[in-house]
This record gives structure tokens, sequence and C-alpha cells, in this order.
């Protein structure tokens, strides 16, 4: 398949959505706690919270999977990652499994 990406440090994420209208974004999942996630302005905008989001996560957080599902992370994805399991989730998401 062939996907467009544009990148963000996640500080111009509204911005970049309204210039973009993007039909999938992958967020990174902050580290540590009390990092502002981008994936809550999403959810938190009428206007992005259609949009499906993949989560890109350390692999220190594996174990925290569970967790990271109840706050709202969709889709997780554990580093390092495996584009194959990438873009199977993305072909998935878009019914070209």
């Amino acid at each position: 398949e062939n996907y467009r990406v544009v990148n963000s440090n996640g500080s111009d994420l509204g911005q970049l959505i309204d210039r973009e209208s993007p039909d999938l974004v992958i967020l990174g999942v902050p580290s540590s706690n009390g990092v502002e996630s981008p994936l809550n302005r999403l959810k938190d905008n009428i206007r992005y919270a259609y949009i499906p989001v993949i989560s890109i996560a350390d692999a220190k957080l594996r174990g925290m999977k569970d967790t990271l599902e109840e706050e709202g992370y969709p889709n997780i994805v554990f580093r390092p990652l495996n584009t194959h399991k990438l873009v199977y989730m993305m072909n998935e998401m878009f019914g070209k499994g």
C-alpha cells in the first residue's frame, strides 16, 4: 500500500490535522507520567475524535498494555516496531486486510 506520511512533534497536532485531514493518526505514548498526551487533545476535540489512532509505545511499557488501553490508548504497537504488524493494522482499519 501507498500511504502519505506527515510528521509532527505533537504541539501543532490540531493545526496539522486541520490542514492535512488525515485518515489515521499514529501517536507516541508518553513514557513518563505528567507528560500530556496528544491523544487527550484528539479525544477532547469533537472535530478530531472520529480519526482512528494507532499508539506507539516503548517496550518498557509492554507490561502496562491493559492500563494503557484503559487510559484510552487504542491499537497499541510496542517498540521496536514491527512494520508488517503496523501496516497490517492500518489495512485492517481501512478494510483492506
